[in-house]
């Protein structure tokens, strides 16, 4: 199955994608050289959602919420002095005013003139619509897939926004692509087990596994790299944990289809070592 993504709104190209991205918010937020961050914490913030929303209009009502999210009397005139602090970091000064990388749209707000596939996780989202596995993928498009997603994983050098102040509009920004990477893992994770590499790929599985004890999609994934891995009783064991967190946190069973991979690995069923299908 191809990944879903959200309705973010994050554009679609056409055109070739550009060298390397010079704007990086996963790990430490970094410009390029010749910039610099704002000194002040909130100017920061702004900053931070104005690149994660690129090419999209951020109303100053979006950016005054992020800031303060019960509003101040002098929050507007607050916020001029945290953009100015941001175009005096990028630069803005020294262009031309149709070519400064902060654009305003009064009186409605601002908007970053960046392509947004020059920002690493923007980028990294363009490079994942539409990848995904399916049943009918042969060795070959498995490989594809796994190349694919490997290079756009490539990107991501941590959490996003790292050590930078957040108010809901970021936390929420923040927490969809953390949902993006972990989907691009977990089909990761797919075309790999799918192509047999059991062995090379059960130590992150594993760590992507311990990060969500309650993800039914990667525990499954996680119980057939055990049971490929000749460690039959783990995998039983990851079954019955599982069971447990969902039976404590949400009052419900283990899925059908996790169910049936239980079922299968008490009875060692040979289509286990199967390659090129995912059972359960």
């Amino acid at each position: 199955m191809a990944i879903q993504l959200f309705s973010d709104g994050i554009a679609a190209f056409n055109s070739p994608h550009p060298d390397s991205p010079q704007f990086r918010v996963t790990g430490e937020f970094e410009l390029p050289p010749d910039m610099e961050l704002p000194s002040y914490p909130k100017a920061r913030q702004v900053m931070a959602l104005l690149f994660l929303r690129a090419g999209q209009l951020v109303t100053t009502d979006e950016l005054t919420y992020e800031l303060w999210e019960t509003g101040i009397p002098t929050s507007r005139t607050t916020l001029h002095t945290h953009i100015s602090q941001v175009r005096k970091g990028l630069r803005d000064d020294k262009r031309a005013k149709e070519k400064q990388l902060i654009q305003t749209a009064p009186p409605l707000g601002y908007w970053v003139n960046i392509d947004p596939r020059k920002i690493d996780i923007l980028r990294f989202v363009d490079l994942i619509k539409g990848i995904g596995v399916s049943p009918e993928d042969d060795e070959a498009s498995l490989r594809r897939i796994l190349c694919d997603l490997e290079s756009a994983l490539s990107l991501v050098r941590g959490p996003v926004l790292k050590g930078v102040e957040h108010g809901r509009t970021l936390s929420n920004l923040i927490q969809m692509f953390d949902e993006y990477i972990r989907m691009a893992h977990t089909q990761r994770f797919m075309a790999a087990l799918m192509l047999g590499r059991h062995q090379s790929v059960s130590g992150e599985l594993f760590e992507l596994y311990m990060n969500d004890l309650s993800n039914e999609n990667v525990a499954r994934l996680w119980m057939l790299a055990l049971y490929r891995c000749n460690r039959r009783q783990e995998a039983l064991t990851t079954y019955q944990k599982l069971r447990r967190v969902l039976r404590d946190e949400f009052g419900a069973d283990p899925s059908p289809q996790v169910a049936a991979l239980h079922v299968k690995i008490l009875r060692g069923d040979p289509e286990l070592a199967e390659n090129f299908r995912l059972l359960g």
